[in-house]
């Protein structure tokens, strides 16, 4: 009798790593809730000043239902921001996304305001 069993599964995984070993462990004993592929919604965050790591973490503190499908504390910082918007954007759906659209109209209103754009 084996050991251990391997069990197919579709969670939500791009590459190995998107996620440390420690984040796996926690799906596996269902400390975390899984996200299905086939559930998973793709979201593009621009590299712009307040859509870093620390602000998406920031507004997801206040949003309690999707920390369950997150790493905890220091786990966080080494999940590539893409995984971690995508994560957002499947369980809070257009909040996620709205919030984001906010952030570059905010940022670009103030490029235009800074540098004299406006015609």
């Amino acid at each position: 009798m084996p050991l251990a069993s391997v069990t197919t599964t579709n969670f939500h995984f791009l590459t190995t790593e998107q996620i440390t070993i420690y984040f796996l462990k926690d799906l596996m004993s269902g400390a975390k809730t899984p996200i299905y592929g086939p559930d998973v919604r793709h979201v593009t965050i621009p590299q712009y000043e307040g859509l870093g790591i620390q602000d998406i973490a920031n507004f997801v503190n206040t949003k309690a239902n999707v920390l369950p499908f997150l790493p905890d504390g220091k786990e966080l910082q080494k999940t590539p921001k893409q995984w971690i918007g995508n994560v957002c954007a499947s369980v809070l759906k257009n909040i996620f996304t709205d919030w984001i659209k906010e952030q570059v109209e905010t940022r670009n209103k103030k490029i235009v305001v800074d540098r004299g754009l406006n015609i």
